[in-house]
């Protein structure tokens, strides 16, 4: 799961014309919250927690995870994107 350049210019130029929101379920402590980003990272989730909190279109108008939008964006399977979303679930313990 790893992003390439050409993917991270699309993604770039989707940010800047994105005006969705969605509502952070993200750990009140930053310093937690960098922490289990950074172990996130060393587990290699490191490009989907990316995605996940700088590209606001792989959520949906109510904030659920839009699943097949990650895995086109990604070109990952579904159950290896489930995988990933179940250790970042553990790691945030949601």
């Amino acid at each position: 799961m790893v992003l390439t350049k050409e993917k991270t210019k699309s993604l770039k130029k989707r940010n800047k014309n994105n005006t969705k929101t969605h509502p952070p379920n993200l750990p009140s402590n930053t310093i937690e919250f960098d922490e289990c980003c950074a172990r996130l990272t060393q587990k290699g989730l490191g490009a989907l927690v990316k995605l996940m909190l700088e590209d606001n279109d792989v959520f949906t108008k109510k904030g659920r995870i839009n699943k097949s939008k990650i895995c086109r964006i990604m070109s990952v399977r579904p159950k290896e994107l489930e995988k990933s979303l179940d250790t970042i679930r553990g790691e945030f313990g949601w």
